[in-house]
């Protein structure tokens, strides 16, 4: 016969009305003669640890179940969030690695401390060398949280390993983001080794698509001195200029030259005259969309002028046959369908 009992501490069973601590849940248990029937194993045990660690493992390689983690890690308790992270030790490499597990690590190092996470960066670097990491498609990412949260006592040594390796990480499509994170959010000694080799290698970075991204955030976040060093070498080589310019992913790091060129009235001079120069770019649309940007005025009259010499054969017969009049009058028309076509470009 069934008779319902306390679970005491470790899962010894006491008589009812004894004092049991810490207070336990009250479950149905059964003598040892009770026929075994279907009513009697419908309450399961609890999962083991193993199985508990394994949920987590299985829910951080899932899509869903990586999103319910990052929930819980967020808006959690204390004891939710460490069990988590409790079950996250010894494994922090294949996370990392996982398609869904890396967004799992990205927000425990966005919204947890860092006093928390000191496994992450252990266990990251006794799996593989900094530059490796930062090649990694999905551990990457990780790599650059931590840059951009953790002190640098913690990330220190990946980031040094990273500065060692700038020129060949900055020209990896996947690399090159580590060293734009150390650029950014590293101290003024990192920025400054950066920004020297990035400057030893100018042209390099300059007509490289991924190494123009290190370039731009050099341009934005180095010393005020090596901005100036920078933007007076970019700007003096016009082929470099040119490359840059008319390359998509130079967009951003042409438009920070420009922004580090105005502060100094003879290397604005500079480089408005290679924009000018350069206005052939406009035939491509970010090379359009960078004249719009920095100098719209040019933009206008490069889009205007194209539309006037395309406009201007057909009317040639008209202004024979109807004189001085006709002729300004389809000046005037020709003026209005320039525009007009100016408009209709940069609408699209």
């Amino acid at each position: 016969m069934m008779q319902p009992v306390v679970a005491g501490f470790v899962g010894f069973a006491v008589a009812p009305g004894w004092p049991a601590w810490p207070k336990p849940p009250v479950f149905a248990a059964y003598s040892s003669g009770a026929s075994s029937t279907t009513a009697s194993t419908a309450n399961t045990p609890p999962a083991s640890p193993t199985a508990v660690r394994l949920e987590v493992l299985r829910k951080a390689n899932e899509s869903a179940g990586c999103r319910e983690l990052q929930k819980l890690l967020q808006f959690g308790t204390w004891e939710e969030q460490e069990e988590i992270l409790s079950q996250l030790v010894g494994n922090v490499a294949d996370v990392a690695q996982s398609p869904h597990g890396n967004f799992v690590l990205q927000h425990a190092i966005r919204v947890l401390s860092s006093e928390r996470l000191v496994f992450v960066s252990q266990e990251l670097r006794s799996w593989r060398s900094p530059k490796e990491i930062a090649k990694h498609k999905y551990a990457c990412r990780v790599l650059e949280r931590m840059i951009e949260f953790f002190p640098l006592e913690h990330t220190f040594y990946f980031m040094k390993e990273i500065v060692r390796h700038t020129v060949e990480l900055s020209s990896h499509a996947i690399g090159n983001y580590s060293v734009q994170h150390c650029m950014e959010y590293g101290n003024v000694s990192c920025r400054r080794e950066i920004a020297t080799v990035v400057l030893n290698h100018i042209h390099e970075f300059a007509v490289d698509p991924y190494g123009c991204g290190v370039l731009n955030k050099a341009l934005i976040h180095a010393p005020q001195w090596e901005q100036l060093l920078m933007a007076s070498a970019l700007a003096g080589d016009d082929r470099v200029f040119r490359q840059m310019a008319a390359m998509q992913k130079g967009f951003a790091a042409t438009q920070s030259l420009f922004q580090v060129a105005q502060l100094y009235p003879f290397l604005n001079k500079r480089v408005r005259y290679l924009l000018q120069k350069n206005l052939d770019i406009s035939q491509t649309k970010h090379g359009q969309a960078l004249l719009h940007t920095l100098l719209p005025e040019l933009g206008a009259i490069r889009a205007t002028g194209a539309n006037w010499q395309s406009s201007e054969k057909p009317q040639k017969s008209k202004q024979k046959k109807h004189g001085n009049h006709a002729k300004c009058g389809n000046n005037r028309s020709n003026r209005q369908q320039g525009y007009n076509g100016y408009n209709r470009g940069w609408n699209h």
